[in-house]
């Protein structure tokens, strides 16, 4: 209708494509206010964008003839009527650059964005990304690992991660519930956080913030955005604990064993934080809120304990089960007034605290067993 108007009052054309364009700007506006923006929401508008595009294309073209007519008589007269033959050549070349535009994202078409409004680069601040392309290339680095058959790794897409796995794939889920929950935090081995699980904080910020602070082992990108980190999970697998720093002296209770710990690095500076990850054995059902005490001590003297509770207490109220090898990330933050010197790490599985904040004491009484040494360099300023 709108490629061929000649019979049409060429004022209706203008009211049309401003009564389009109040159409769209308005579904767009009410569409912003929801924080859940994903980008099949804007198909409704699409009908409306080509019949504006049709005008505007139809209006350009009449103005540019008008403009060649007037300005470069002889160049009209001397043009030979367009035939169908150019019709299909010109519709030809028009195609072969829009193949040449989208040829860089093969064979992830959908990870296309238009580059007149800054592409992916700008998608990612306004769009949901992502519906699961490139987890073939996140499962392709999984496959690659030592015992790749017999590991597990959760993400979000699982029925699109699961095919290329070689291993078990499990389900992250939207929001921190119950079974579902249990069951990924309670076995995977990896964790992969797609682009838009990072966008939302999927399952919960808490829960996010606390494995993405780790440095992720492999990251995967397209067209310059990371769509998946691959990071380690809350369950060891063997291979990962063949270079575990063992503690000086044996820390164990009933039904739990520490096998091993590692640092990020030993040597700190003011406001630093300390990232050590504790290995537990699990021998015998323990419950899932099981507490211990970190404590720095300096020449002897306890300076800092702090109460914490495995794996954050994320894994809620159901037991843990033994057999398995929980990989516990803590990080530990100071004071930036703490003096520099050398720090020793002890551990106690009965935490005399019954709180779970971080706090400044002076303990006298149950002595921590030790566990390893860290250096607090001194300021620069």
């Amino acid at each position: 209708m709108a490629l061929f108007p000649s019979w049409r009052d060429e004022s209706l054309y203008h009211k049309q494509i401003i009564a389009n364009f109040i159409l769209i700007l308005s579904f767009l506006l009410i569409l912003s206010i929801p924080g859940n923006k994903l980008d099949r929401y804007i198909l409704p508008i699409v009908p409306f964008l080509a019949l504006n595009a049709a005008i505007a294309c139809r209006f350009t073209v009449q103005k540019l003839a008008m403009w060649i007519h007037h300005t470069f008589p002889q160049l009209i007269s001397n043009l030979v009527p367009m035939s169908w033959r150019t019709v299909f050549q010109v519709s030809g070349v028009l195609l072969i650059i829009q193949g040449l535009t989208i040829a860089p994202f093969f064979p992830y078409y959908i990870s296309y964005y238009n580059p007149l409004i800054g592409g992916a680069n700008t998608a990612r601040f306004v769009l949901m990304m992502g519906n699961g392309e490139a987890l073939d290339l996140a499962a392709d680095w999984l496959n690659q690992q030592d015992n790749s058959s017999e590991l597990v790794a959760a993400s979000r897409y699982r029925s699109v991660l699961g095919p290329y796995l070689t291993g078990e794939a499990l389900e992250i889920p939207r929001g921190f519930r119950g079974g579902l929950t249990q069951r990924w935090l309670r076995n995977a081995n990896f964790l992969i956080f797609y682009v838009n699980q990072v966008q939302r904080k999927i399952p919960n910020p808490e829960v996010f913030e606390y494995f993405a602070r780790q440095e992720p082992l492999h990251t995967i990108e397209l067209n310059g955005i990371n769509y998946a980190s691959i990071y380690l999970g809350p369950i060891a697998r063997p291979e990962e604990m063949r270079n575990l720093i063992m503690a000086q002296e044996p820390i164990e209770s009933e039904g739990l064993q520490l096998q091993g710990y590692t640092l990020a690095s030993d040597r700190l500076t003011p406001g630093d934080d300390l990232e050590l990850t504790l290995y537990w054995d699990i021998i015998q059902e323990i419950p899932s809120q099981t507490t211990f005490s970190l404590t720095i001590q300096q020449e002897n003297t306890s300076v800092m304990v702090i109460p914490r509770v495995i794996l954050q207490g994320f894994l809620r109220d159901a037991p843990i089960e033994p057999g398995k090898t929980i990989r516990d990330l803590q990080f530990v933050s100071f004071p930036v007034t703490l003096p520099p010197g050398d720090y020793t790490i002890g551990i106690s599985l009965s935490s005399p605290l019954s709180s779970s904040n971080e706090a400044l004491v002076d303990v006298e009484t149950n002595i921590p067993r030790t566990l390893g040494l860290f250096e607090m360099l001194p300021s620069e300023d």
